[in-house]
């Protein structure tokens, strides 16, 4: 990985100045892959797009055309912009935050991962959120919004299926995926995916 230094982002309400840490370039060497689609890759960090302003709270997100100079004064405090954490993302999901199709798919799959990041690290990994009807609420969305005719959508159709317990659901979009002729591209997820299915597993694993 190669850092870029750090870009400088103003908060809209109450203009606190946040710093992000930027990269020049990574690669995905030691990566880890989750079931759910969340990747962690240490020479590859997820940079936070959307944040909570440290001073006042305010949500807002990091716009490219809309950063500033770091403060010259040195007496001006710049706070870490950090990843919003579960409660951020049902807050933002709630008001409607910038959505756009595109956007809303991202931000649906970050609040999807925030609640698996309670346990992700977990030997067992176990979630189990199907009373929470936020949860359910938010998976049900993603079916939505998942366009099924691209095989990889196929996979993650099944896997919220089975996060949700659904596993007759999960297992006809799989054997769907199986169908398709860009299946074998696949080979290595549908095999853990069936697996899991057979033992009526709605835990996260790493692939």
């Amino acid at each position: 990985m190669i850092p870029a230094g750090d870009s400088y982002h103003a908060c809209p309400e109450c203009g606190a100045v946040h710093a992000r840490e930027e990269i020049m370039s990574g690669n995905t060497i030691g990566a880890k892959y989750y079931s759910d689609g969340k990747m962690e890759a240490p020479m590859l960090p997820d940079l936070p797009s959307v944040i909570r302003c440290v001073r006042c709270a305010f949500i807002f997100q990091l716009r490219r055309d809309a950063q500033v100079t770091a403060p010259s004064d040195k007496s001006v405090p710049v706070f870490v912009a950090n990843h919003l954490d579960l409660n951020g993302w049902k807050e933002v999901i709630a008001t409607q935050f910038n959505f756009d199709a595109g956007c809303e798919l991202n931000y649906r799959f970050r609040l999807m991962w925030s609640y698996h990041d309670l346990s992700r690290h977990d030997s067992e990994m176990f979630v189990d959120f199907k009373e929470d009807p936020e949860y359910v609420a938010n998976m049900l969305r993603l079916l939505e919004l998942l366009d099924t005719s691209n095989p990889q959508n196929l996979f993650f159709t099944a896997e919220i299926y089975r996060l949700l317990g659904r596993f007759e659901q999960a297992q006809s979009s799989l054997d769907h995926l199986i169908q398709n002729e860009q299946s074998r591209e696949f080979g290595e997820y549908i095999l853990a995916s069936q697996n899991a299915l057979n033992r009526k597993d709605s835990r996260v694993y790493m692939v």
